[in-house]
């Protein structure tokens, strides 16, 4: 760690001293748990942008992290792409991001990126992945093309430290053989005032296919004590996406719809004895997200978000192995009042109708310069689904940007 922490400074000092367009992030948040347990995270982010000639630009991000809560270092490149424009086509290469769909923090159709959970099951962060998209464009038609080169799965440490025991180790990794490799498809065009988006993604499921299984006594008919576990391997799926966004007067409205098709295999032994549940979806699933934000006098912004879930899971695919799935309701309200430029006073709703959960952050945020500090407080409620598993906490985060 010394070693590379080193060569990584070497290199952050030498892009400060010869670069043109740099920029510097500086994050600490402290965390205060409900049991009153304090820990505190510490990121450090660095950007840096030059132009490649009159083609386009090219990018790199590092990011560094400490986690006292896991007592975690990471030092890592987030970032590192070329974007090449020529004519009515557009080239992106690299490691890094792509973002799709219209919807307001959660996108059913945006699957290129696997989530990167944080201190809790609400992050909604995405991970980088090496990929490559090519874009050709003209008045009334954008079809984009992207191959991702390497599959990235989900980080499954933060549901082991918040759900334990519901993740097996060890799970292989599909090579990085060409048959592996993603790919999708998107077509976008206006119509009727409204921005279209249709797509299509062939790749693996960013979440493990996991089953319980366990043994079964020939002479009782009943489980074997002690043979139970949970095994998992990643798999293949199919998905078709609709996205549409645009206003009603002053209101802002969007609507994504996403059908996954999972690889339906069924997992096998050669033990006649040997039982499975599977605790992913099997079936083709439906995940849909339509809502709309209002600004009332300038000051009060608001949006509401309806989010149906066929799969059962908020964020986490899984259902429990002596329950039998049942869609998810959800409603997600942001409210945000400006009692100047300076300062904010934010809610934030998650509701899980179906299990009859929630999770209340409200937070307020003030603004210097470069400065932005922000004061919040989560609160789950609620005894059933996955929002109960967040930990009730206060946060405080200073967020410097130079």
């Amino acid at each position: 760690m010394k070693k590379s922490g080193g060569i990584i400074l070497f290199i952050l000092i030498s892009l400060s001293v010869f670069a043109l367009d740099l920029n510097w992030k500086l994050d600490n948040q402290l965390f205060i748990t409900e049991d009153k347990k304090v820990f505190n995270s510490s990121c450090f982010q660095l950007s840096y942008q030059e132009e490649i000639g009159d083609f386009g630009r090219g990018t790199l991000v590092f990011k560094g992290c400490y986690e006292s809560l896991n007592k975690i270092t990471t030092w890592e490149l987030t970032e590192a792409t070329a974007k090449l424009t020529r004519n009515n086509i557009d080239f992106d290469t690299g490691y890094g991001y792509i973002a799709w769909g219209t919807a307001d923090g959660i996108n059913p159709t945006d699957v290129i990126n696997p989530y990167a959970l944080g201190t809790s099951l609400t992050s909604l962060d995405k991970k980088p992945v090496f990929r490559s998209a090519v874009t050709v464009y003209n008045k009334s038609l954008v079809l984009t093309g992207i191959l991702v080169h390497q599959f990235c799965p989900i980080s499954l440490e933060r549901i082991k430290n918040l759900m334990p025991g519901l993740v097996p180790n060890n799970i292989p990794i599909p090579d990085n053989s060409l048959s592996n490799q993603e790919y999708a498809l998107a077509l976008e065009t206006s119509f009727l005032g409204y921005d279209w988006k249709v797509s299509f993604f062939n790749g693996y499921d960013d979440w493990p296919e996991l089953a319980y299984t366990f043994l079964i006594d020939p002479l009782t008919g009943n489980p074997v004590k002690n043979s139970e576990s949970i095994i998992g391997r990643y798999r293949k799926q199919k998905q078709l996406g609709l996205a549409t966004a645009g206003t009603l007067g002053q209101t802002g409205c969007w609507v994504e719809i996403a059908y996954i098709l999972p690889e339906e295999k069924a997992f096998t032994s050669d033990n006649p004895l040997q039982y499975f549940i599977n605790l992913s979806p099997t079936k083709p699933y439906l995940k849909t997200i339509a809502g709309f934000d209002y600004t009332f006098s300038g000051k009060l912004y608001a949006s509401l978000q309806y989010l149906y879930q066929q799969n059962g899971g908020f964020l986490i695919p899984y259902r429990d192995p002596q329950i039998e799935g049942k869609a998810l309701h959800s409603l997600l309200t942001r409210l945000s009042y400006s009692i100047n430029p300076e300062l904010n006073i934010n809610t934030t709703i998650i509701s899980d109708l179906t299990n009859k959960a929630s999770i209340y952050v409200p937070e307020i945020v003030y603004k210097l310069s470069n400065t932005t500090i922000k004061l919040s407080y989560t609160c789950p409620t609620g005894e059933k689904g996955e929002l109960t598993k967040t930990p009730k906490q206060i946060s405080l985060s200073i967020l410097e940007t130079f």
